[in-house]
């Protein structure tokens, strides 16, 4: 007898009849062949579709409101380990490197080039918000501003005042145009001593 479980079933032929497989591969192969999909896991809560079930694991964890990784630098917090580093990669390194038009910094030469491409050369925005009227050029930059609009998360925290900021830049601009320059770097100075 054949061991039959749920998880093999169509999810678009098991709404007329109810098409089962033996195995993750049969489905997989039905999909691709029957359907033409070539990313067979589905989300179940947003319904985005990955092709490995390793990426679909990874990108369920974004639905999660547990942040079980922190920043041990500031009081950043995260859902995912490889996004931590990523922080502690992009945040706590030099951001000299200045936009030639805005008053944003970055990391890297490459990080300002994409967004001068992208911010100042008149692409269409191609993403829109689900939730209001927001369109912007990148998916990260929805994500962001979803997670910092509708979800009102703050990974970001000012060393000297603990005021919390949902990216990067908004810190960096607090940093640099308000008291807690002064106080930081006499806060330094005194650590120093």
């Amino acid at each position: 007898m054949v061991n039959r479980t749920k998880n093999n079933i169509c999810y678009i032929c098991s709404s007329g009849q109810l098409v089962e497989f033996c195995s993750r591969k049969g489905l997989d192969s039905h999909l691709l062949i029957k359907h033409g999909i070539t990313k067979p896991y589905r989300c179940e809560i947003c319904k985005l579709y990955f092709k490995t079930n390793s990426s679909l694991t990874r990108h369920t964890k974004n639905h999660t409101p547990v942040f079980d990784f922190n920043c041990n630098i500031c009081k950043a917090k995260f859902k995912r380990n490889d996004v931590l580093n990523q922080h502690i990669r992009e945040v706590h390194s030099p951001n000299d490197i200045k936009c030639d038009h805005c008053e944003l910094v970055f990391s890297s030469t490459e990080r300002k080039n994409v967004h001068i491409r992208v911010v100042h050369s008149g692409i269409q925005k191609q993403y829109t918000c689900n939730k209001c009227d927001y369109r912007t050029h990148s998916k990260y930059k929805l994500r962001r501003h979803f997670d910092g609009v509708h979800l009102n998360i703050r990974r970001y925290y000012c060393s000297v005042c603990n005021m919390p900021f949902s990216h990067k830049q908004k810190l960096i601009l607090h940093t640099k145009n308000t008291k807690c320059v002064d106080l930081k770097e006499n806060l330094d100075l005194l650590i120093a001593i």
